[in-house]
C-alpha cells in the first residue's frame, strides 16, 4: 500500500508531505482546487510523461516520492530481476529539472522510466473515467476470470511454458531458414571446395615456385656467370685459390723470421678453407644450371593457378585460400549436421505444443467451472449499482491458437434492460454503465486477488442517490480487502471513507497553493454538509451529514 507521498515544486503543490492509512480514503475538494494536479503528481511517480511546464518554480527541480510497504510476489520478482536491492520499504523517487530532464530511482538506485512504469504498476492502479477501456482488452477479462477461477498461479506457468514454446519455434524456423540457404548455395559451394581441394594449395607454395620458375628461366645466364666465377677461382694460373695458396706461403716464409705474424697466418689459413667452400659451392650451382623446359611449364601453369584463385576468390595469400576452403568444408559440414538439428528442434516444438494443449485444456477446465459463479456475483453487484433488470454473462470460446493465456476468448455479455438480447459489453453498454461494470468487476477481482493499491478518479461520474449509495458501499467493502483511495463529489460515498482527505487550494495574494487536509470530526461533517447543500451550511445539512456518518458505522 502506499503509506507516505512527498511533493515538491509541482504545478500549485510548493511542499506537500502526506500520509496515507489502510483501507477506504476519501479526496474531496472543490473544482479547481488540485486533485488532478495531485493525481498528475502521482502519475509521475508511477512513470507518466514529464514536462517541465508542470514545475512551479521554473529555477528550482520538481521531485515526488513515494513510500510503500508492498512487498508482493511480483514486486520481489521485479526487484530480483533488475538487481534491485529489496528492503522493508519500497521507495519510488521521479526528478523533473528545470530543463525537463528526468531521472527516476528505486530505493535510490536510478532506473529507466520503463523500469518504472512496470514497478508502479505493481503498486497503483489509478483507474479515472476512461479506463473502461480495459474491459474490450482480452488480457484483462482473463485475469478478471482467472482470479476467480484460481487459476492464476496455473497461468503463470502456462505462460512459462508457451514463451519456451515461442523461443523453440522461432529457433526452428531459424534452422530452417539456415538449412534453406545452404541448399540454395550448396552446389556452388561444392564446386568451389572440390576446385580448391583439387588444387591442393600450399601455405607459402607460391613464392617457392616463382623463385624456382626465375631460376629456371635464367639457367643457361647463371651457368656462364657462375662458370666464369669458377674459372676465376681456380685457374691454374691466375686463380684466386692458387693466389692465395702462394700468399700463405709467403707469409709462412716470413713467420719463421717473426712470431709477430702468427695471427696473419691464421687468418689466411681461416680464409683458404673459407673459399674453398665457396669455390666448391660454384663449381656446384655451375653444374645445376641446365635449362628444363618441361619444368618451367610446369611452374609456370602452377603460378597461374594459385595467381587465378587467389583472384577469383579475391584474397591475397595462399592462406587465405585454405582458410576459405576449410570454411567451405565446414558449410557443407553444416547442412549435413542441420538437417538432425532440425529434427531434434522439431520433436521439442512437439513435446512443448502437447504440453501446452494439456495445460490449456486444464485451465479451460477452471475456467468453466468458475463464470458460473462469476456470472451471478456480477448480476448481484451491478443491481445494487442501480440496475434492477441487468443481465450479465461470462461466456468462453477456445481459439485454434496459442497466446500467453492459453486458448480462451472470455466474452462478457450484457443486457441492462429486460427483453434486451445479451451481447458484447462494448457494442452495448452506455459509458456510465461500463464505468459501474468495471467497478463491480475489481469488487470480483479484489476478493481473489492481491490488487495493488487502487485509485478510483471520480468513478462516481453520472449516478446519485441509491446508486451512489451503492457505489459507496462497494469501495467500502474493497477497502476491507486492499488500500482503495477515491476522489469523489458525492457525499453519499465520502461519507463511507475511514480516511478523509480534502484538497483546498489557498492564495496570500502573491501565490497560490494548493494543499491537502485530513478531516476529522467537526471538521469532516461540515465538509459533506457541504457537498449535500453547497457553501451555505444549514443545520439540516449538518444533520444529514451525521446521519450518513451514523449510518456508514453501523
Amino acid at each position: 500500500m502506499l503509506v507516505h507521498l512527498s511533493v515538491r515544486n509541482y504545478a500549485l503543490i510548493r511542499s506537500l508531505d502526506l500520509d496515507f492509512r489502510s483501507g477506504f480514503t476519501i479526496l474531496t475538494g472543490e473544482t479547481g482546487a488540485g486533485k488532478s494536479i495531485l493525481l498528475g503528481a502521482l502519475n509521475l511517480l508511477l512513470g507518466e510523461r514529464a514536462d517541465s511546464a508542470g514545475i512551479q518554480n521554473a529555477s528550482e527541480k520538481c521531485i515526488v516520492e513515494g513510500k510503500f510497504n508492498s512487498t508482493g510476489d511480483g514486486v520481489m520478482a521485479f526487484f530480483e530481476e533488475h538487481n534491485l536491492d529489496l528492503e522493508d520499504e519500497c521507495i519510488l523517487r521521479r526528478e523533473i529539472a528545470p530543463g525537463g530532464k528526468s531521472r527516476a530511482f528505486v530505493n535510490d538506485t536510478p532506473v529507466n522510466l520503463q523500469q518504472l512504469k512496470q514497478l508502479g504498476s505493481m503498486l497503483v492502479d489509478i483507474h479515472g473515467q476512461h479506463d473502461t477501456i480495459l474491459i474490450n482488452q482480452d488480457a484483462f477479462r482473463i485475469q478478471f476470470i482467472d482470479g476467480p477461477a484460481g487459476a492464476l498461479k496455473q497461468q503463470k506457468l502456462f505462460e512459462q511454458d508457451f514463451n519456451a514454446w515461442i523461443k523453440a519455434e522461432k529457433l526452428l524456423r531459424q534452422l530452417k531458414a539456415q538449412q534453406e540457404a545452404v541448399a540454395r548455395e550448396y552446389d556452388f559451394i561444392r564446386f568451389q571446395l572440390d576446385e580448391l581441394e583439387k588444387a591442393e594449395v600450399q601455405d607459402g607454395e607460391l613464392q617457392r615456385a616463382e623463385d624456382e620458375f626465375r631460376w629456371l628461366n635464367n639457367a643457361s645466364e647463371i651457368g656462364k656467370i657462375l662458370s666464369q666465377a669458377v674459372h676465376l677461382a681456380d685457374d691454374e694460373a691466375q686463380g684466386i685459390q692458387n693466389r692465395l695458396k702462394a700468399l700463405a706461403q709467403l707469409i709462412r716464409q716470413a713467420e719463421r723470421l717473426s712470431n709477430e705474424l702468427d695471427p696473419l697466418t691464421g687468418k689466411l689459413t681461416a680464409l683458404n678453407a673459407l673459399f674453398s667452400e665457396v669455390s666448391f659451392e660454384l663449381s656446384r650451382e655451375a653444374a645445376r644450371c641446365e635449362s628444363n623446359p618441361l619444368r618451367i611449364e610446369q611452374l609456370a601453369e602452377r603460378i597461374d593457378t594459385i595467381n587465378r584463385l587467389l583472384h577469383k576468390h579475391r584474397v591475397k595469400s595462399e592462406a587465405e585460400l585454405l582458410a576459405l576452403q576449410h570454411a567451405y568444408t565446414e558449410r557443407l559440414c553444416t547442412a549435413d549436421s542441420l538437417e538432425a538439428e532440425i529434427r531434434a528442434q522439431e520433436s521439442e516444438v512437439n513435446k512443448l505444443h502437447i504440453l501446452l494443449t494439456q495445460q490449456a485444456d486444464a485451465l479451460h477446465a477452471m475456467r468453466e467451472k468458475s463464470i458460473s459463479g462469476i456470472s451471478k456475483s456480477m448480476m448481484q453487484l451491478l443491481k445494487s449499482l442501480g440496475m434492477p433488470n441487468v443481465c450479465f454473462e461470462v461466456q468462453l470460446e477456445r481459439t485454434e491458437s496459442f497466446d500467453r493465456f492459453g486458448n480462451t476468448r472470455v466474452a462478457l455479455l450484457f443486457s441492462a434492460n429486460t427483453g434486451s438480447a445479451l451481447t458484447d459489453i462494448s457494442k452495448t453498454a452506455s459509458g456510465g454503465e461500463r464505468s459501474r461494470v468495471m467497478l463491480a468487476i475489481k469488487k470480483v477481482m479484489a476478493e481473489s486477488i492481491a490488487l495493488p493499491t487502487i485509485l478510483f478518479d471520480e468513478i462516481d461520474t453520472g449516478v446519485s442517490g441509491a446508486v451512489a449509495d451503492g457505489v459507496g458501499e462497494m469501495l467500502q467493502q474493497m477497502g476491507k480487502r486492499m488500500q482503495v483511495l477515491c476522489i469523489t463529489h458525492l457525499a453519499q460515498i465520502a461519507a463511507k471513507g475511514e480516511d478523509h482527505l480534502k484538497v483546498i487550494k489557498r492564495s496570500d495574494g502573491k501565490r497560490t497553493e494548493t494543499k491537502i487536509q485530513r478531516l476529522t470530526g467537526d471538521e469532516r461533517i461540515d465538509e459533506i454538509a457541504a457537498m449535500l447543500s453547497g457553501k451555505a451550511l444549514s443545520d439540516e445539512a449538518r444533520m444529514n451529514a451525521k446521519a450518513l456518518m451514523l449510518q456508514n458505522q453501523s
